[in-house]
């Protein structure tokens, strides 16, 4: 019997591990084969612009239109990480590049759901919010609204930690540094994206400094 059960546990792993091979590849065929978005170039040329300027410690910068309105630290990130492939494969190591960020947000997704439920659970969120059309569509050609997303998502996992184990992450920097990250990650594709945060801010706060009195 115990036999019989170690089995079907190495089937179920070996069945999931499958599963999540083949949605990766067809999620790198995907990303290497559709279509560029119409601004992708803009914002490739603001992050080489903002990349230049880092490198060469304020002695390069070419004046991209706008450019100085956006910081847009992940336009720099990806403009680094496709440095290092041959350009005439550029936009197909921005669409993979693109991929990978987005698919973060399927994990962090699934991370929200189980803290908030169980890891059955977490697993079909995951897959159902991956294949949503408004969010699968956008995975490899969106450079701006799929970061937005990521870093909102993260953003809320890493609160819901700490809300639900505030001993553990009370005065854990690493903690606070992420969600640092991410915000200004949100921000810099979108000036207004720490408005998007502020329901959740004020959740926060009262939970802090409002429920945790009445409670105690």
């Amino acid at each position: 019997s115990l036999l019989k059960n170690k089995n079907f546990i190495v089937n179920q792993v070996t069945i999931k591990n499958f599963i999540i091979s083949i949605i990766f590849i067809y999620l790198v065929y995907s990303a290497l084969s559709i279509g560029t978005m119409w601004d992708a170039g803009y914002h490739l040329a603001q992050g080489k612009n903002k990349l230049s300027f880092l490198l060469s410690l304020g002695n390069i910068n070419e004046g991209v239109l706008f450019d100085k309105y956006i910081p847009g630290i992940s336009y720099t990130l990806t403009a680094f990480i496709i440095s290092i492939f041959p350009k005439t494969f550029e936009f197909e190591a921005l669409h993979f590049v693109n991929m990978l960020i987005s698919l973060s947000a399927a994990f962090g997704i699934k991370g929200i759901v189980k803290l908030l439920f169980d890891k059955q659970n977490s697993f079909i969120i995951f897959f159902i919010f991956l294949f949503y059309p408004a969010f699968h569509g956008h995975m490899a050609i969106n450079p701006k609204d799929t970061i937005f997303t990521v870093s909102f998502i993260w953003i809320i996992y890493y609160t819901l930690k700490y809300l639900l184990k505030s001993d553990l992450y009370q005065n854990n920097i690493n903690h606070l540094l992420k969600i640092s990250f991410f915000l200004a990650l949100g921000s810099g594709v979108r000036l207004a994206f720490p408005a998007v945060l502020l329901p959740l801010i004020l959740f926060l706060f009262l939970e802090i400094f409002l429920f945790k009195k009445i409670i105690s």
